[in-house]
């Protein structure tokens, strides 16, 4: 609605409205134009103000741009006095717009407009001829139309700006004149919207784009380079501000994106190469195309051994007496050279300075380097010191011999393996401890395990299944291996995940095989000993008692003072028997309890083995059966030999009074012979035999074929343990039914 007045104006609004004339307001922060009651009328308004927009809408298209620029810029001094045609559903009507005040919003700075506006008679002359003008003036403006077309097209970012000034005519904000499309493509955002308005009215960095645009030289230019935010593109502008009219300003942007790309690429390839050459962990000179040296960098001067890089301009490689003639000769013949050399630093001297003097292994690349026309212009050597490197190698090399050798003699083999490729490597040994052959690929080992036992075999298929699924990590087992002969090893096997995808999967794994059938043989020997010692100590007391019964009781009788003399021998012979057992069960376990402290017996530096043997014979001859006799037998005259006597005496008496235990009949020999670099003692008899499953237990402990028979089962064991201590071993031979033969095997030495 119209905004209610005082009646007393109401004959000056009469006047007004038949002058056709009307007070206008426009406030740029609210973008709203005030009316009074002519333009409202005139308008169809429903009220006295209207936005800025859709008064703008009504305006002709060829005076709108103008008029609006002018009233957003016009200084405080300047005046304002401009004809437009307007469009109404009336048909066209003009109007004069004029300027009375201009105030600016305290709190924005902005201008704020007050003015007449009127109607324009078209029948008077005057008005003809300024209608006409107007329609050069749109005539111009259509030139000028086609003049931003063509700025609009031009491969260039092109901005024209209006500086807007204060009261004190100091610029306070700048209106967007013209963009052109170039400049939104470069920006990287639609620079369209912000034509007609002013900075402010878009929130641009508005105190330092004023101050900057503002001290431009009249005429003048500033120019500057930076980084578009939204586009990254690299902008170079120049700022221009233009001598007819110093409020104007044009800018020229430029996308230098590719250009600074291009420098920026070089600087660093040429930064780069600057920094190989002086930092490369290799010897890196270069020459002329006569040989003649110009640079080197400071790995050079380290290898060779130089103080100063200067000393060394000049001197030729072609005087090198190091470098191979062949290596010339391809130079001097136009092609590049590759070769190894031990650098000898004694050739030197008459070549450069060198504090070094020894030598230094080396690998050369020479190569030559190319001019635009594609002609040699330099020649660039590259020297790598290898010296530390085939220190290193040997050692390695060394290493593996050495671990291979360990590997081999250990049982110890080792593999790797990928189970997503199912490809790696594995050691030989590491195959036959799975019982395969060398050369068997490691693809047709892991995942089938043919030679396993069906148990084993399902765990480790089982396993490898649980590997890739990422549910174990490592796995150690024992593992029972079948030959193609039928007999079983154990192997160890130790599998690691040393690598996972995705944190789940696994992917690279290392096994390590070492063949433990010694180790489980032994476990079943010492479980076994284990048993029988159990058993021994089981029956140790029916050992010990039996005898010390048989004691006690005879001496109890023969207390009783018997009168009849036979029974009484007879009881002594018996108390002397069971002493004599007793005191052979108390020895033996003495003996082997020194054994197993690992006690050693004295050695004696001349034993006669002649007169030892018939001592024995002579020994035991009083204990000898009836219808047994004990014969000595030898081919030497002679023989000493620095050993152990008290431990060839405990050999031979178990040898011999075993031999009495089951000899009922026919005869004991110790037959004593010497060999190329042994003696042998031979005890043999005639009697019972052994039982040829039980002769390779004989020399276990505690082992006793006749668990009836009287004995610990410790003898042959402890006779075992003297021999060997003795640098010696002992065998046997026996047939059952016919008899036994033990031998004890000495060295001469």
């Amino acid at each position: 609605m119209k905004s209610t007045t005082d009646p007393s104006n109401a004959p000056l609004r009469e006047l007004l409205s038949a002058a056709k004339i009307s007070w206008w307001k426009i406030d740029f922060t609210s973008r709203i134009i005030y009316f009074s009651d002519f333009m409202c009328d005139l308008l169809h308004l429903p009220s006295n103000e209207l936005p800025v927009e859709q008064f703008s809408g009504m305006i002709h298209k060829n005076f709108r741009d103008h008029l609006f620029t002018k009233c957003a810029s016009i200084k405080v001094n300047e005046t304002l006095d401009e004809r437009f045609p307007i469009q109404l559903s009336s048909g066209e009507q003009w109007l004069r717009v004029t300027l009375s005040h201009k105030e600016y919003n305290p709190t924005t700075g902005i201008p704020i407009l007050t003015g007449i506006i009127q109607l324009v008679p078209t029948y008077a002359k005057t008005d003809i001829e300024i209608l006409t003008l107007m329609s050069n003036y749109q005539a111009t403006l259509a030139e000028n139309k086609h003049a931003e077309e063509l700025l609009n097209r031009m491969p260039v970012g092109y901005f024209r700006l209006k500086l807007l000034y204060d009261q004190q005519n100091q610029a306070v904000d700048y209106l967007f004149l013209n963009i052109n499309q170039k400049a939104s493509q470069i920006i990287g955002r639609d620079l369209q919207p912000l034509i007609g308005k002013t900075a402010r009215d878009v929130d641009e960095a508005i105190l330092y784009h004023v101050d900057y645009l503002s001290h431009i030289p009249t005429g003048g230019h500033y120019h500057m380079e930076w980084t578009a935010p939204i586009s990254k593109c690299s902008c170079r502008n120049y700022v221009y501000n233009t001598p007819d009219d110093p409020s104007e300003i044009v800018i020229l942007l430029f996308d230098i994106t590719e250009t600074t790309k291009a420098n920026s690429t070089l600087a660093d390839r040429e930064k780069l190469l600057q920094n190989v050459f002086l930092h490369t962990p290799a010897g890196i000179s270069l020459h002329d195309t006569s040989g003649k040296l110009i640079k080197v960098n400071a790995k050079w001067i380290e290898m060779f051994g130089c103080t100063h890089s200067q000393e060394l301009i000049g001197v030729n490689l072609f005087d090198d007496p190091n470098i191979p003639e062949s290596a010339k000769r391809e130079l001097r013949h136009g092609r590049e050279a590759d070769f190894t050399m031990t650098y000898n630093f004694a050739y030197t001297n008459n070549f450069f300075k060198s504090t070094r003097n020894d030598t230094m292994d080396c690998s050369v690349r020479i190569r030559f380097l190319y001019n635009h026309q594609g002609k040699p212009s330099n020649i660039l050597i590259i020297c790598i010191d290898d010296t530390q490197f085939n220190i290193k190698s040997n050692r390695v090399a060394q290493f593996e011999d050495m671990f291979h050798h360990i590997s081999s003699f250990a049982r110890v083999g080792y593999a790797t393996y990928d189970l997503n490729t199912k490809q790696g490597f594995a050691q030989g040994v590491w195959n036959e401890n799975y019982g395969e052959a060398i050369n068997t690929p490691i693809d047709q080992i892991v995942g089938v395990y043919s030679h396993l036992h069906p148990d084993d075999q399902q765990l480790m298929q089982h396993a490898l299944e649980q590997f890739k699924r990422g549910e174990i990590s490592s796995l150690d087992e024992t593992l029972r291996v079948i030959h193609a002969d039928g007999s079983t090893s154990w192997t160890r096997t130790t599998l690691i995940c040393t690598d996972t995808k995705n944190s789940t999967e696994a992917r690279n794994m290392i096994g390590i095989s070492y063949d433990i059938t010694e180790l489980i043989t032994a476990r079943q020997r010492a479980e076994e000993a284990n048993r029988l010692k159990s058993a021994f100590l089981a029956n140790m007391s029916h050992e010990i008692r039996t005898p010390l019964n048989a004691i006690v009781g005879f001496s109890e009788m023969l207390m009783d003072e018997t009168e009849n003399e036979q029974e009484r021998q007879e009881y002594i012979q018996i108390i002397r028997r069971n002493n004599t057992l007793l005191l052979q069960i108390v020895s033996d376990i003495l003996i082997l309890s020194t054994l197993e402290a690992g006690m050693r017996l004295t050695i004696e530096p001349d034993v006669d083995l002649i007169e030892l043997c018939q001592q024995i014979a002579n020994t035991f001859t009083p204990q000898l059966p009836e219808e047994v006799r004990i014969l000595t037998t030898t081919n030497l005259s002679e023989c000493h030999l620095t050993t152990t006597r008290k431990g060839i005496v405990q050999i031979l008496s178990n040898f011999v009074s075993n031999a009495i235990k089951f000899t009922n009949k026919g005869e004991i020999s110790l037959q004593l012979q010497a060999h190329e670099d042994q003696i042998e003692i031979t005890v043999s008899d005639t009697g019972i035999g052994i039982s040829p499953d039980f002769i390779p237990h004989i020399f276990e402990r505690f082992a006793k074929g006749n668990t009836f028979a009287q004995g610990t089962g410790l003898g042959l064991a402890i006779c075992k343990e003297l021999a060997e201590q003795m640098g010696g071993h002992v065998e046997v031979k026996s047939t059952l039914g016919r008899g036994s033969s033990f031998m004890l095997y000495l060295p001469k030495k």
